[in-house]
């Protein structure tokens, strides 16, 4: 009893923060997947579809148009506008998981379509892509020419 007395400070503040790291480090975060895994669907373009693929894909798909922060936010038939940076509203992503198929986001800029592409996956949603306008986003356009004032 005499050692507990002496340890009394210690275990009132080493419990409390050992008990706290073990709730933090095994509760369900916010995030599901890890960034490598997700980098991988990423580089393989797996994520990516044309027009032309929408067809093959099972089930009618939801489209989600992201616009900027003047598109008004509507929903009619299997399309639903968002503006970007509302995306993480709640009723915004109840009604995306609520649907029962493939949900194809798409905006004017790829790359907003890709960050909330990669955003939604970490955060548990399944069955996304990204539409793209045409194939090959950072196909190079000129041809090369070395520089010729390096003097070699």
């Amino acid at each position: 009893m005499k050692q507990l007395r002496t340890y009394r400070l210690v275990i009132l503040i080493v419990l409390p923060v050992i008990l706290l790291v073990l709730i933090r480090a095994f509760a369900p975060g916010r995030f599901k997947t890890d960034a490598q895994k997700l980098a991988a669907t990423s580089f393989t373009g797996a994520n990516l579809l044309l027009p032309g693929q929408v067809s093959a894909l099972r089930g009618k798909p939801l489209f989600v148009k992201l616009g900027n922060e003047d598109a008004a936010n509507t929903a009619s038939g299997d399309t639903l506008v968002i503006q970007a940076g509302r995306l993480l509203d709640k009723d915004k992503l109840k009604a995306i998981r609520a649907y029962k198929g493939p949900v194809l986001l798409y905006s004017a800029d790829p790359a907003i379509s890709a960050k909330a592409w990669m955003i939604l996956t970490q955060m548990g949603y399944r069955d996304l892509y990204v539409l793209m306008k045409t194939e090959g986003n950072e196909v190079l356009k000129y041809k090369f020419r070395p520089d010729t004032t390096a003097g070699i």
